[in-house]
């Protein structure tokens, strides 16, 4: 399934919140393992030719009654992993999209 949204106005910092849980009746509440794709950069919409750039993510582990969250943040055009009281650089395609739970754009000018 694709989610799309329209965006009235182009803010400079866009945060994107994903919809990680869903509903089974069956179940109850559980996590969707479905793939996102996240674009680093010229992440353009359309409409007006904004562009906007990556520059967090904070993922999500476990299901919706517990959990550990973690975040990458680019600083300086490098990228870190926090997690807890620790934080390491890394390379950009360590960077965990599979378990994203809200993703930070910055406008480019």
């Amino acid at each position: 399934m694709e989610k799309k949204f329209q965006i009235q106005r182009q803010p400079n910092i866009l945060i994107v919140n994903l919809k990680r849980f869903v509903y089974i009746p069956s179940s109850g509440w559980v996590k969707s393992r479905k793939a996102v794709e996240v674009p680093f950069t010229n992440f353009t919409i359309v409409s007006n030719g904004y562009t906007y750039e990556c520059y967090a993510i904070v993922n999500h582990y476990g299901a919706i009654g517990g959990g550990h969250y973690t975040a990458y943040t680019k600083v300086n055009n490098k990228w870190y992993l926090f997690d807890d009281s620790s934080y390491s650089a890394i390379n950009i395609e360590e960077v965990d999209v599979k378990n994203a739970y809200m993703i930070f754009y910055k406008k480019q000018e």
